[in-house]
């Protein structure tokens, strides 16, 4: 099972946002399995996704997978591969400074303080992201960025999110529980790495 994935760049961004990668890979796995919800997530992105890319849709355990689950009583696999034959991707708007205003840390937890139309997945990723910036602040050449999620299941979107400090491996590698009304339902991972080539600000 394949699938072409239209995802636009946020902002200035020349790459991807995985919060974006994350929300098209899921929702292609439910309508192409017809599932209700997906269970026993596990979402990676190994890389900057700087072009259009397409999904492709197999039975079973691969280690390569961006997005390995359970859905029917089986376990499936999803690839990411470049799509040459897809248009570049378009752009929209991503208020950042909005999102950082609306987010507080209370000593290892971050939640958000205010409503807003955010999915889960983009709560997870900008709580994650904001406590990681609040406990470890990055020098200039580096930034935290969201490499990893496990997930017990699909998440509803209106879902009350709040994001704990796990632990951090060597100074560049954090893991965070993520909690659904305070009950922990999985964990998300960031990585410190080298900032990419263009200009960047806030959340990536």
């Amino acid at each position: 099972m394949t699938e072409s994935l239209a995802i636009s760049f946020r902002g200035d961004r020349t790459y991807l946002h995985g919060t974006d990668l994350y929300s098209a890979v899921h929702s292609a796995f439910l309508r192409e399995l017809e599932a209700e919800a997906l269970t026993d997530i596990r979402f990676k992105i190994p890389q900057f996704y700087r072009r259009p890319v397409v999904l492709e849709i197999t039975p079973g355990i691969h280690g390569s997978a961006v997005l390995q689950c359970s859905a029917n009583a089986q376990v499936w696999s999803g690839h990411l591969h470049d799509d040459p034959s897809a248009p570049a991707p378009q752009r929209v708007a991503f208020d950042e400074d909005a999102i950082m205003q609306a987010m507080r840390v209370s000593g290892r937890t971050a939640e958000f303080t205010s409503e807003g139309r955010w999915t889960a997945i983009e709560r997870i990723v900008f709580l994650g992201k904001f406590l990681n910036i609040h406990l470890d602040p990055p020098a200039a050449e580096k930034q935290w960025v969201f490499t990893q999620l496990e997930l017990d299941r699909s998440l509803r979107n209106d879902a009350e999110v709040s994001v704990e400090f796990g632990s951090a491996l060597e100074d560049f590698f954090t893991k965070s529980a993520v909690l659904i009304s305070g009950v922990k339902c999985g964990s998300v991972y960031f990585a410190k790495v080298d900032r990419v080539s263009h200009e960047m600000r806030g959340l990536k």
